[in-house]
């Protein structure tokens, strides 16, 4: 049986997403719209080794967790610096005690900017990340001096879950959370823009942003950062009335 809370639906991956979030007058449910598939270590080893980098680019949780068990596996003597788009991707790293650099802008633009003024030009980086990531950020390190291996650790596939539709006729629902082009794109494959039409649709990041205008899709503010967390707590404090009442 369904509660009847407000909740606002996020298209997350599965592994990426964390149960216990939830705004101050709603909860999120998470129905992915896309699904993870994890390269072959051989795959992946034979492309990133021999160890030559003086720094790692990592762009999702998904990645660092990948990078790490390779890591493990190889007993990996690397302890940064690591440079992470969010929090999110950061905080398997910093748990190990690695050294992680994060941007203040929490996107690609900002994760050029604070490698060109760590790193010098000429520096060997490893950009680890999925099929599905922004060329804009290696084709930026590159026009800037940088050598750079992009390995990719995981691919990213479109998810048909039938639980959206259901879910978006609820009246309870109030809105959407997109954290990715990809998840844009994969939601749109199998539903129509009038689907979401009386929501409130929120973005992470501007390439999302944009995406979604792509299908005729205004974005709501508050807009995220690349931290989900955050996200969800600036949507509660637009929408949620001190007595935890939906504006």
């Amino acid at each position: 049986m369904y509660s009847r809370r407000l909740f606002i639906i996020s298209t997350r991956p599965e592994e990426k997403f964390a149960r216990s979030v939830h705004g101050s007058c709603f909860d999120i449910l998470n129905i992915p719209v896309t699904k993870i598939i994890r390269r072959p270590y051989g795959e992946i080893e034979s492309e990133v080794f021999p160890w030559r980098y003086d720094g790692i680019v990592l762009t999702s949780s998904a990645g660092s967790s990948i990078f790490l068990e390779m890591a493990e596996r190889h007993a990996l003597d690397f302890h940064g610096p690591a440079y992470c788009i969010g929090d999110k991707t950061a905080e398997p790293l910093r748990k190990v005690g690695m050294e992680v650099i994060v941007p203040e802008r929490r996107e690609t633009d900002g994760l050029l900017e604070i490698i060109m003024e760590h790193r010098k030009i000429g520096s060997m980086l490893l950009l680890f990340r999925s099929g599905k990531g922004n060329p804009a950020l290696k084709s930026g390190l590159e026009r800037n001096g940088f050598s750079v291996n992009e390995v990719v650790c995981y691919n990213v596939e479109p998810l048909d879950n039938p639980e959206m539709k259901k879910q978006l006729e609820r009246r309870e629902n109030k809105g959407i959370i997109f954290t990715s082009s990809m998840e844009v794109t994969s939601f749109f494959k199998f539903n129509s823009p009038e689907s979401v039409q009386g929501k409130k649709v929120f973005a992470i990041g501007n390439p999302t942003k944009k995406t979604l205008a792509d299908h005729g899709i205004m974005v709501g503010e508050p807009t995220g950062r690349s931290d989900f967390n955050q996200l969800v707590s600036d949507i509660g404090k637009k929408f949620c009335t001190d007595s935890g009442e939906w504006i």
